[in-house]
């Protein structure tokens, strides 16, 4: 279950030998205590009850294994909040299935990414955004909301009411009441970070600037504000709402883009399965005049399950190209990879797919030592015009050529 630069996860959960690993230290030792190295969201389910503790590390680097020591032991207090929703499973994610579909990913569920679709839908998950635990508790008072013709500043307390000194992210949402266009229940629109001593209390200030209310009027190609009433939560993560506000806005009195009986799935929330109709209609909202029809979502990335190649794609990708040296190619490190995992070799096979299987174009050109005028060749090549790019490919970019020429003349 490999995850690194330029290469994803195969599943949110861990491998089986690992999360058997957790059950069976957690059924000996009830203290026991989860870090977890990764990248992105990780599914605990089938654990997290069982542990006392899950300390969530990322990617910390050469410093890493330092730091955790010194929370473990309670040198440090932990201040971490989560930059992203954990859901209870990936089925749950609206975009599990348009996530490279055939080597491309449709981005149709629109605005619904992470805390966006969860909180405005009502989605349980393990772990909201935000969300993170401290040796300290901290409490929230004294919400202020302040306006004037060209800035509005919220302003709270927060306390520690613990008897451990400690850090508390507190982070500030605005959501509108009943909004006509298509926007989530909550947007981020601040936080701050503030150190309090055991008992010690300090007044927050939170800034908003001229985006905060705002939003992209696709009928009128530029930045609107809806008029009405404003809702300011501010919170510890975006489900521990401790205080809440509002402010009434006059806004800019442009019509709403969106046809909601048109755009029905992303009003309601089901966007699992947006139709490519509904998902055009999104994209070409507003005056027809103005906005061209577009094409289908797919074009021109792929065609037919095919894609065109360029040099930022992996080698992955290429299963999709429309040239079958660029399938074949793909199938040739796969079938290696396969085979050195079923011969008992997973050191080469897992070299294979980071250094490999992984890598973009331009990467294999510069390891592979022969320039981009020659991977434009394999480029082309994979793209389906076979004798073009193998005639690149042997003759090499000619300006270079020329330039070793001109050199040998000069020392001669």
């Amino acid at each position: 279950n490999l995850e690194f630069e330029e290469g994803d996860r195969s599943q949110i959960r861990l491998p089986d030998a690992q999360e058997r690993a957790i059950l069976d230290t957690a059924e000996r030792n009830p203290n026991t205590v989860v870090i977890v190295f990764a990248g992105a969201a990780v599914d605990m389910s089938a654990w997290e009850d069982n542990v006392a503790a899950i300390l969530y590390a990322g990617f910390p680097g050469m410093g890493g294994m330092e730091a955790l020591a010194d929370i473990l032991s309670g040198k440090i207090n932990p201040s971490g909040k989560l930059t992203e929703t954990f859901p209870l499973d990936e089925e749950d994610v609206p975009a599990v299935n348009t996530y490279r579909c055939a080597g491309v990913t449709r981005y149709q569920e629109g605005l619904d990414v992470g805390y966006r679709y969860f909180d405005s839908y009502g989605v349980p998950v393990l772990y909201p955004f935000g969300y993170g635990l401290s040796y300290s508790e901290f409490f929230y008072r004294d919400l202020k909301v302040s306006a004037d013709a060209d800035k509005v500043i919220v302003e709270y307390a927060v306390e520690n009411v613990s008897e451990r000194d400690g850090k508390e992210i507190s982070q500030v949402y605005v959501g509108e009441a009943a909004p006509l266009v298509y926007r989530p229940k909550k947007e981020l629109k601040g936080f701050t970070k503030v150190f309090l001593k055991a008992g010690e209390s300090k007044t927050v200030t939170v800034p908003f600037d001229d985006k905060t209310f705002r939003y992209y009027n696709v009928g009128t190609l530029q930045w609107e504000e809806e008029g009405g009433e404003y809702q300011i939560y501010v919170a510890a993560s975006v489900e521990d709402v401790r205080l809440e506000g509002a402010i009434v806005r006059e806004g800019t009195g442009a019509k709403s883009p969106y046809d909601r009986e048109k755009l029905a799935s992303y009003f309601s929330g089901k966007v699992a399965d947006v139709s490519t109709e509904e998902f055009e209609a999104l994209l070409s909202a507003g005056d027809e005049k103005v906005h061209y029809k577009r094409p289908n979502p797919n074009y021109p990335f792929y065609k037919k399950n095919r894609m065109v190649i360029h040099a930022n794609c992996t080698v992955a990708d290429l299963r999709y190209a429309r040239g079958w040296t660029g399938r074949l190619f793909a199938g040739a490190i796969t079938f290696a990879i396969k085979f050195l995992r079923a011969v008992g070799n997973r050191t080469l096979a897992n070299t294979l797919v980071m250094g490999v299987y992984h890598q973009p174009m331009r990467g294999m050109a510069k390891f592979g030592g022969f320039g981009m005028y020659r991977m434009n060749g394999l480029i082309t090549m994979f793209n389906g015009h076979f004798f073009k790019g193998l005639g690149m490919f042997i003759s090499g970019d000619p300006q270079t050529k020329a330039e070793e020429q001109a050199k040998k003349n000069a020392g001669n």
